[in-house]
């Protein structure tokens, strides 16, 4: 899903998430104007940065908020993803330790779709509303944006991260939050059209946004819940992704203005019945 910024009226874009679900979509804004002239060369390098090491207790759920560092460099991001990893990198098995889901933030920045955010205490916190520029969850959804688009970095950004990490054995464990971008820099960075985040989601603007699904239904029944929320500035949606729990059939961004027409989905796909998520006890 990707966008250019145009003169013209907002766009309403509503999202729909069907049966058991708690459901987040990022949705990523093109705010430039410049193209990628062709043939054009980039300083392009991949950074690794590897934070921790987390401490999870025995059969543990731990949440909780860590400083991000990057590179010393401006830029522009075009890929990022995340891993749960020991010291030296080597990936840790989902039967120790899951990464239920992490969110990295730019506190340089606001969020585009919260002013503030509920916390999880019930509380509304203003802190937690810096710029949500990309998340993963058991699934470890990945950035990548097309060519010619990028998530602007500044060296003097401050990023944190917010985690939960659960640990399937009774023993205490550790491990390090390790992620991966490419950045774009240097002169022909110029040409790059940088992108803004945006956060939408069923339950809007909560550090926790979960909801009941109705129960006492029959075989086969299923549960819509949808949010609409009205985009600051027209654009072109350039990419997107989606995050839902077990149950769900899919997660959909339609637009209400225009008779509710469907501009991007993202359909689950589930492992097999061997697959390590369904046999950690």
């Amino acid at each position: 899903l990707l966008h250019r910024v145009d003169a013209g009226r907002p766009t309403s874009v509503g999202k729909r998430v069907t049966r058991r679900c708690l459901a987040a979509v990022v949705v990523v804004v093109m705010a430039g104007l410049a193209a990628m002239p062709g043939g054009a060369a980039a300083d392009v390098k991949t950074y690794t940065q590897r934070v921790g090491p987390v401490t999870v207790g025995g059969y543990e759920v731990k949440q909780s908020v860590l400083p991000a560092p990057h590179a010393d460099v401006d830029g522009f991001i075009t890929n990022m993803e995340v891993d749960v990893v020991e010291a030296d990198g080597t990936p840790v098995p989902i039967q120790r330790l899951m990464l239920h889901h992490i969110v990295f933030g730019n506190t340089n920045r606001t969020d585009a779709t919260c002013d503030s955010i509920l916390g999880f205490d019930g509380r509304t916190n203003s802190l937690y509303s810096s710029e949500r520029f990309y998340a993963a969850g058991e699934e470890r959804a990945k950035m990548a944006l097309p060519a010619g688009y990028g998530y602007r970095l500044n060296s003097d950004d401050f990023w944190g991260l917010l985690y939960m990490f659960m640990n399937h054995r009774p023993t205490t464990d550790r491990a390090y939050i390790q992620y991966k971008y490419r950045v774009v820099s240097g002169a022909d960075a110029d040409s790059y059209r940088a992108v803004e985040p945006y956060w939408l989601d069923v339950q809007n603007c909560r550090a926790d946004p979960i909801y009941n699904v109705p129960g006492t239904k029959g075989k086969g029944s299923t549960h819509t819940k949808s949010s609409e929320f009205v985009m600051p500035k027209s654009g072109r949606i350039v990419a997107g992704g989606g995050h839902v729990h077990g149950g769900a059939h899919r997660l959909t961004l339609t637009k209400p203005g225009c008779d509710g027409q469907q501009i991007g989905e993202s359909v689950p796909t589930w492992g097999k019945k061997s697959h390590p998520f369904y046999n950690v006890r």
